[in-house]
């Protein structure tokens, strides 16, 4: 078959009080129990400005005081765990697998950070709130450049989480409760994009790995053009490090990139679609698929149904990725492109399938073959003639209207006939109409 073209609000925020110090416990209607721990990280100031500080729970709330009262307060995200083992370990402080954890979050966050942000110094102060799931993670950024905006800090760890398919490392995580200072993905929102698109390319398992050489070569060759695209038309580049991921739709190459921008541009408005549609120019990238922040291209899809004769069907046809189907669906889109062309408008062929013809399909093109073998071999000139059953005969359509026309006129005789004779008694019941007696006669 050818086709020719013509998010939820956090779980739990902290709040985050000049009075109360770092981290004021929530409200009962905010409590969490601890089937559902959340990861809190708080961007904090270099341990440095804090080491005299004496230590212990009630001088932690002391010192954070002190830094409010001097700097604005930093972001916080906030992040829900899944994992059941996880859960589980949170339950005892003092067990080898509570440790363990902690430990483990503690890593992931360094990590993720250290490779986002070259200010970040490390993860501060990591301690699970007593009686409840919920883990408080001070991220310390040094340097004189300011750290990170909620934004920023939110954008990192969702396009990490994303990017892993919902890990942090070996931690499951909600990503409808991720969330940054009071934002959450509903207010990330306004600064992304998400666009969705296939490409019509035999899809790999290593494309599920990125930094994988499939990778990074369909990277190269789908990334640069949608990019120029979206800032071309938004009038503002996107920044750096998009979130790209591939995954397997029917054989070929699904794409989503995900993009930020530095301040909302009216990512929601409509006609970036048909625009990808108008200007994409890789025969690779299939039209009709694609979508921008949920809005679909608007184009007029023509499908054609073509019969080929001399190609036997096998089921290494129906397999996208087998050589044979690769070549002849290439040789089919050549063609028809150089035919359709010269259309106004046109976009693309898509050749989306092969598929066993109908038995009568079949039979009449074996019989096609044969015609020549016949006049060859027999002398015989033969013209297959194919009968269109599915057409009326247009002579019962005439004989039809010409018994309905003689039906009319009878009907209108009958009338006639019943007025004149009402008429002819009316006048006198003894004066006999000469008309009547005519037809008595």
């Amino acid at each position: 078959m050818l086709g020719l073209l013509r998010s939820p609000s956090p779980l739990w925020n902290t709040d985050v009080s000049r009075d109360r110090g770092f981290l004021a416990s929530p409200g009962p209607s905010n409590f969490k129990p601890a089937n559902a721990p959340l990861l809190t990280l708080a961007p904090r100031a270099p341990e440095k400005a804090v080491s005299s500080a004496p230590q212990g729970p009630l001088a932690f709330a002391s010192i954070s005081h002190m830094l409010a009262a001097t700097e604005p307060l930093p972001p916080v995200a906030t992040a829900q765990i899944t994992n059941e083992a996880s859960v589980v370990a949170l339950g005892n402080p003092a067990s080898p697998e509570y440790q363990l954890l902690r430990d483990n979050i503690r890593h992931q966050l360094q990590s993720l950070y250290h490779e986002a942000f070259s200010s970040f110094e490390g993860v501060g102060i990591l301690q699970f709130r007593p009686n409840s799931a919920a883990v408080n993670a001070s991220l310390v950024f040094g340097g004189h450049v300011p750290g990170p905006s909620a934004r920023e800090v939110l954008w990192t760890l969702h396009h990490s989480v994303k990017a892993a398919g919902r890990m942090l490392g070996n931690l499951s995580l909600d990503e409808s409760s991720l969330a940054s200072d009071g934002s959450n993905l509903t207010d990330l929102a306004l600064e992304t994009l998400s666009i969705h698109l296939t490409a019509m390319e035999p899809f790999r398992p290593l494309l599920l790995l990125p930094g994988s050489a499939l990778f990074v070569l369909l990277e190269k060759k789908i990334l640069p053009q949608v990019t120029a695209l979206v800032a071309e038309f938004y009038s503002a580049h996107p920044q750096e490090g998009p979130l790209l991921l591939f995954s397997n739709v029917d054989q070929w190459v699904g794409v989503y990139i995900e993009y930020k921008f530095q301040t909302p541009v009216g990512t929601h408005l409509p006609g970036l679609a048909n625009y990808l549609a108008r200007n994409i120019m890789d025969p690779a990238v299939q039209k009709s698929s694609i979508m921008a922040n949920g809005e679909k291209a608007e184009l007029v899809l023509c499908e054609v149904w073509l019969q080929i004769l001399d190609q036997p069907f096998t089921d290494a046809l129906k397999d996208k990725t087998s050589p044979k189907s690769w070549k002849l669906r290439g040789q089919l889109t050549r063609w028809l492109t150089a035919i359709l062309r010269p259309l106004r408008p046109f976009g693309q062929v898509v050749v989306e399938k092969f598929q066993p013809a109908p038995a009568r399909a079949v039979v009449q093109g074996c019989v096609l073959q044969g015609l020549r073998a016949l006049w060859e071999a027999e002398g015989l000139s033969v013209k297959m003639v194919i009968p269109d059953l599915g057409q009326p005969d247009t002579s019962i359509s005439c004989y039809a209207v010409a018994l309905i026309i003689l039906g009319l006129l009878f009907i209108a005789l009958i009338l006639v006939l019943v007025w004149k004779w009402k008429t002819c008694f009316g006048v006198s019941s003894q004066t006999r109409c000469p008309f009547l007696l005519l037809l008595l006669q």
